[in-house]
C-alpha cells in the first residue's frame, strides 16, 4: 500500500514533533474549556419539557437561545413570565 510510512507507537508525528493539543473549545480535565470561544452561535431547542427548559436555561446564560413549545399556554408563560411551571417549576429562564 502506498502512502506515508508507518510510525512506531509513541513516536512523535512528522512536523515539529509536538502534539497539536485539543481542538479549540474541547473540554479538558475538570470539565473546563481549553479556550474561551467568542464566536458562539445562537441555539434553538425543540421541546419545552423539563429537559428542553433546563437546556434553554443553561444555553441562555451564554448565547441567544430560542425555545420551541408545542403547547400554546407553555409558550405564552415562557414569553410573559420567563418560567415554565408545568414542566420545570421553580426555574427562571434568562
Amino acid at each position: 500500500m502506498r502512502g506515508a510510512p508507518r510510525r512506531e507507537p509513541g513516536a512523535p508525528r512528522a512536523g515539529n514533533g509536538e502534539s497539536p493539543g485539543p481542538p479549540q473549545g474541547t473540554p479538558i480535565r475538570g470539565g473546563h474549556s481549553a479556550v474561551t470561544r467568542t464566536d458562539v452561535s445562537p441555539v434553538a431547542i425543540v421541546g419545552a419539557g423539563g429537559w428542553g427548559t433546563a437546556l434553554a436555561c443553561l444555553a441562555g446564560e451564554k448565547t441567544a437561545t430560542r425555545l420551541w413549545a408545542l403547547e400554546p399556554e407553555v409558550a405564552d408563560e415562557v414569553n410573559a413570565l420567563r418560567t415554565n411551571s408545568r414542566y420545570c417549576p421553580g426555574a427562571t429562564l434568562p
